[in-house]
């Protein structure tokens, strides 16, 4: 009806609603041509991008249903997909099509195939669906060890549209956010109730904006309608009240995914926003449910009520019998009505047993689909004779082994069956444990053949062996080691009795002595309360415990604010027990920013000391274990960047870098022979400063590189700029113990909820330290990756170097460029080349770092 009115706005790019509907016929009718037609499966492989509206919207008017596919999850999960759903057809682009699963599906590149798709009509083609014909198929994580597909038709969809339209009061006046993964649900609430009320959709790019960047965005599209999980809306509603309020033009919010706290809701009406908090699984078309929060944004309950169903939606909470509960009396949750899914593809039982006969209806073909939530009637509705109520529902919980960790549903028994499959592991029980944010998984595992003294490596092994099998959102983030698992009376594993996961799941065995002080008790209560444990130990390590760089950030900023006294990073590194950090506090030691200091300090020896120049993010406390296992009479010292500590901007120039960080060594090591190692973008630093020191007339007598892409490499391929999420990515695999538990987890969720897990993960560790912390680390990300100048010409050594690469090649230097071994060849007398396990992000952690010290502590020793 309005031709010209804008309809989706994607970075820069901007579509009227005439050219998105002539783009997508066009791309319609050619998939006509390949096949597609109604109960089609079409595989849709793109990244974010305006192709992935289009191809949505093309693949719906040619009559088939989409299968989302996300470029980034595990090639063997792809494959798995595009078989169970029989594809006859998939859709992908230029940036994806390398990355297209095996699969018997004919394949249709939207960028190879550009002139033949501009050669068709512009002009809707027939309609071939149907309201009961399918619209697309979800992959939802399965019980049985594999994902099953969700079946919606297009009288679900057009119902949720239609209603969340009018319940939302979206017209052509409004810009609507497209917040949500495109491979999630809630995707297309955001972009059928925009198309359907004329307003104009605001495509949110590859990366998870920032808090400043949300804003910002907001109020430059003058957003009007936005949807945000309760994970990020909250600490976007802070950051709008800590900078004058939010954006004027944001009149509607809508929360889902997760339950909403009362605190959060609170926000929202102190910012004077109308919030709407909706609950739907994925069987039942994305929202069953609305819960408008009223004008004083208060609850009666911790957690907001869920609501009341959408038109056209019958929800019913039932006992075991099921039969209707009384108000107040929780049962399980029941749907209804046009929402109800087909059922799962190529599942026939579970279908059975998950959609039932509607017992309550008149229709003999209506179906419930059971929930498996824990849920009850508030007392705002009544229950009459034959009647159920009509109120406000309020969740408590799931039934059965399926959780929700982070928004996401999680089939506990598919980890556990992952988990069992490895031959180290005889029962293994998964369960989720924290609330919010903190929420987890734990993994209790009972061990064959390994003894209890070697649960550490096996820690690793299991991640490992997790990752080739789930996607990593899915891997537990603990593993807690037992003899057995408690069991019932009646011999069934009594969840309620696992431990909970502490020390005995970081393998500390130091003996626990209390705090003697004031500060050490501060400290040791600080520590506790970051790491997650029920106590600690004056002489107990915060790192061996399971701190990391981020969470140190946030132990520094609480202790700081308790006791009046600024402590920088390094405080904690260099004294990581609360003794030691108290001893340090109560001698007033002055803390001044420096760029260089021991990771291993040894008196009196003769070995030349070993320099381990940071990587891109600006730190080098990710070379700690790499010093813990070298020689005990090998020193080794880290420099990491200028800005890391203290108020000074980052170099971002690799000339300025390298002259001041051979002023740094000369300073500690006037004379004698130098030692220089760097991963990754340290070891272009490192190889730049051999030659300045050469020309000192210093010896360099190892000059090794750590997975480090060539400058020959550099030059040819430029490093691409980083996004957010692969800056941050990168930030918290490279520096965070616990952020081992993310490496996988990341890789299966879409870049945007990558970057919105990835922040939310980088806040809750320097919480109360500002996000500046975090905001310092990504400048000198960016600093670093920029230093090298478009004239930039590498001199070749004239010495040999050590060069590192890594067993495993799913990741890239954290430059953006793959390591090649031969691109070093012409800029060295000789390459010493060794292949070390793990990847470029995981080889200096255990078990893969002590082969490293290995090849390292053989050349020093030549």
């Amino acid at each position: 009806r309005t031709p010209d009115a804008l309809a989706v706005i994607f970075e820069t790019e901007e579509v009227s609603y005439g050219e998105l509907n002539a783009r997508a016929n066009r791309l319609a009718h050619r998939l006509r041509k390949f096949g597609v037609g109604s109960e089609v499966l079409v595989g849709l492989f793109v990244e974010r991008s305006m192709e992935m509206v289009v191809g949505l919207l093309a693949i719906l008017k040619a009559g088939g249903a989409y299968v989302p596919l996300d470029p980034e999850y595990p090639a063997e999960r792809l494959a798995f997909m595009a078989e169970d759903a029989d594809l006859k057809v998939l859709l992908c682009h230029g940036a994806t099509w390398e990355r297209v699963p095996k699969c018997a599906a004919r394949i249709l590149d939207m960028d190879t195939e550009a002139t033949a798709i501009a050669g068709e009509s512009p002009e809707n083609p027939e309609q071939l669906a149907k309201p009961d014909n399918l619209a697309y198929v979800i992959y939802t994580s399965g019980s049985t060890g594999k994902p099953k597909g969700v079946m919606i038709e297009h009288g679900g969809l057009t119902n949720l549209a239609w209603m969340q339209t009018r319940a939302f009061h979206i017209t052509p006046q409004d810009r609507v956010l497209q917040f949500a993964s495109f491979n999630f649900d809630a995707s297309l609430e955001q972009i059928f109730s925009a198309f359907l009320g004329g307003a104009g959709l605001v495509l949110r790019g590859p990366e998870i904006w920032t808090m400043e960047e949300c804003r910002h965005r907001a109020r430059r599209h003058h957003l009007t309608v936005a949807e945000f999980t309760p994970a990020y809306l909250h600490p976007f509603l802070e950051s709008c009240l800590e900078n004058g309020g939010a954006p004027e033009s944001l009149r509607q919010l809508v929360t889902g995914g997760e339950a909403l706290s009362s605190a959060t809701a609170a926000l929202s009406h102190r910012l004077g926003i109308p919030l709407v908090n909706t609950y739907g699984p994925t069987e039942a078309t994305i929202t069953t449910t609305n819960f408008h929060l009223s004008g004083d944004g208060e609850t009666d309950t911790s957690i907001a009520p869920i609501g009341c169903p959408i038109p056209n939606t019958r929800t019913y909470i039932l006992d075991t019998n099921r039969q209707p509960v009384p108000i107040g009396v929780p049962g399980e949750l029941y749907i209804g009505g046009a929402g109800v899914a087909r059922g799962y593809l190529n599942r026939p039982e579970l279908t059975a047993e998950q959609f039932i006969p509607d017992p309550f209806s008149n229709n003999p073909d209506a179906r419930l689909y059971r929930t498996g939530d824990l849920c009850r009637w508030l007392p705002d509705g009544n229950i009459a004779k034959g009647e159920i109520a009509k109120g406000n529902i309020q969740y408590l919980g799931r039934i059965d082994t399926q959780v929700k960790v982070r928004g996401l549903r999680i089939e506990l028994g598919e980890v556990e069956n992952a988990l069992i499959s490895h031959p180290n592991v005889r029962e293994a029980v998964v369960d989720a444990r924290g609330e919010g944010v903190d929420r987890q998984l734990v993994a209790w595992v009972v061990v064959a053949g390994v003894g209890a003294k070697n649960f550490s490596p096996l820690r690793d092994n299991l991640r490992t062996h997790l990752r080739s099998l789930l996607p990593d959102w899915m891997a537990p983030a603990a593993f807690v080691f037992v003899d057995a698992l408690p069991q019932t009376p009646s011999g069934k594993i009594d969840r309620k009795a696992l431990p909970d996961p502490d020390t005995a799941q970081c393998g500390m065995k130091t003996e626990y002595i209390a705090p003697r002080t004031s500060v050490e008790s501060t400290v040791c209560d600080i520590c506790a309360q970051v790491v997650g444990v029920e106590r600690m130990g004056v002489h107990q390590s915060f790192f061996k415990l399971g701190g990391n760089s981020l969470s140190a950030v946030r132990v520094v900023a609480l202790i700081g604010k308790r006791i009046g006294l600024d402590l920088p990073l390094r405080a904690l590194f260099e004294h990581p027990t609360p003794a030691g950090l108290a001893n340090a506090i109560r001698d007033r030691k002055a803390w001044e920013p420096k760029l260089i200091f021991p990771l291993r300090s040894v008196e009196n020896t003769p070995k030349p000391p070993l320099f381990c120049i940071h990587p891109v993010w600006g730190g080098v406390f990710c070379y700690q274990e790499l010093a813990d296992c070298l020689g005990a009479d090998q020193p080794v010292y880290g420099i990491q960047a200028v800005g890391f500590e203290g108020s000074d901007a980052p170099l971002t120039d690799i000339g300025a870098m390298v002259a001041r960080y051979v002023e740094e060594i000369t300073a500690i090591w006037p004379e004698g022979p130098c030692n220089l190692y760097g991963w990754s973008f340290g070891g272009l630093v490192a190889f730049e400063m051999a030659h300045v020191l050469r020309a000192r007339n210093r010896e360099v007598t190892l000059l090794a590189l750590g997975d480090t892409a060539s400058p020959l490499q550099i030059m040819r391929e430029r490093p691409k700029a980083r996004k957010e999420d692969e800056i941050l990515f990168h930030l918290l695999v490279g520096i965070g113990n616990e952020s081992m538990s993310l490496f996988g987890e990341l890789r299966e969720l879409t870049p945007p909820e990558r970057l919105k897990r990835l922040r939310e993960q980088a806040a809750r560790r320097s919480q109360q330290a500002g996000f500046g912390d975090i905001e310092r680390f990504i400048r000198i990300y960016r600093a670093n990756l920029h230093s090298f100048p478009s004239t930039y010409r590498p001199t070749p050594w004239e010495g040999d170097i050590v060069l590192l690469t890594t067993a495993e090649q799913e990741t890239v230097d954290t430059i953006g460029i793959r390591t090649k071994p031969d691109m070093w060849r012409p800029l060295a007398a000789g390459v010493h080349h060794h292949t070390v396990p793990g990847n470029h992000l995981t080889m200096h952690r255990q078990p893969h770092v002590s082969e490293i010290a290995g090849i390292l502590a053989g050349h020093l020793a030549d």
